[in-house]
């Protein structure tokens, strides 16, 4: 391979790993969630602790079942009107990733917490 090509690139790899050295998503700070009660408005946001930008993000539901009528986003918000009363647990994931000056999403964290929504 040309030199010309691939000092390039390495000195990019070489910026992206060190630069990112410090980015860590270390946990998913929201320990509990409120209890709901059918028909009123719900909403809460699942937070986490991160100390670098987020370039990229995505919760999921992993396991279990949200109460009917609430959604949870790929921000980590759960929304909605609760429909049915009772216990719901659940599991929800977190894939946090860096990136440096619009270059492609690297060093993801995945993390996840399980949680219970009591409807009333």
């Amino acid at each position: 391979m040309n030199i010309k090509i691939i000092f390039p690139i390495l000195f990019t790899l070489i910026i992206l790993l060190s630069s990112c050295k410090e980015c860590k998503f270390e946990s998913i700070t929201t320990d509990s969630l409120p209890d709901a009660e059918i028909g009123k408005t719900y909403s809460t946001t699942i937070e986490y602790d991160c100390n670098c930008d987020v370039t990229h993000r995505e919760a999921k539901l992993e396991s279990g079942e949200l109460p009917i009528g609430l959604e949870l986003d790929v921000t980590g918000k759960i929304t909605g009107k609760p429909t049915k009363a009772g216990t719901y647990n659940f599991t929800i994931s977190l894939d946090i990733c860096f990136q440096l000056d619009g270059s492609i999403p690297f060093d993801c964290y995945y993390k996840e917490k399980s949680y219970t929504i009591n409807v009333f």
